[in-house]
């Protein structure tokens, strides 16, 4: 989930090793909002556009160098390189 119950990765889970990374191609504006409205639900990933991905390690390169915001911090520049600690956090209910 993200935001409040948004369903950004419906099928995501925290025991398969793998991080899910959701590409939105160049798309139209009424399948852009369609998208936006139906991460609700998880709907989104039904539109052409909307793509997803399940990675282990990912390398995101550009032309330009531009400021990460993630979750409304300032925590670096890309370009940048992730990957998946399996076991690296413990969670609880």
């Amino acid at each position: 989930y993200g935001g409040y119950r948004m369903m950004l990765s419906p099928d995501a889970r925290t025991d398969n090793g793998l991080m899910d990374v959701i590409v939105l191609r160049s798309t139209s504006r009424w399948n852009l909002l369609r998208g936006l409205w139906g991460i609700a639900d998880g709907l989104h990933l039904n539109i052409r556009d909307f793509e997803l991905y399940q990675v282990s390690e990912m390398k995101l390169d550009v032309e330009w160098s531009r400021s990460l915001t993630l979750d409304g911090e300032v925590s670096g520049t890309s370009p940048f390189e992730v990957s998946v600690l399996p076991g690296a956090l413990n969670w609880f209910c």
